[in-house]
């Protein structure tokens, strides 16, 4: 398996794909904060755009949930 990674300058989910289908790449991994409603609604989702405009599979994954400190 090779692994490559690329800079891009312009609109992220604009180059994202751009630079996808360039380099013929096989499976794009992209993260998502996993934000929601409104705040999700006005800025919309780079990870929500690649998927639905990419040539390839998009892996998408989301950090961890962080745990509350114990009292």
């Amino acid at each position: 398996m090779k692994i490559r990674t690329a800079l891009g300058a312009g609109s992220p989910y604009q180059e994202i794909v751009r630079i996808a289908s360039r380099m013929h790449v096989d499976l794009i991994v992209i993260s998502t904060h996993g934000t929601t409603g409104m705040f999700h609604l006005m800025l919309g989702s780079v990870a929500e755009r690649v998927v639905r405009l990419a040539h390839c599979p998009v892996l998408v994954v989301r950090p961890p949930r962080m745990r509350r400190a114990a009292r």
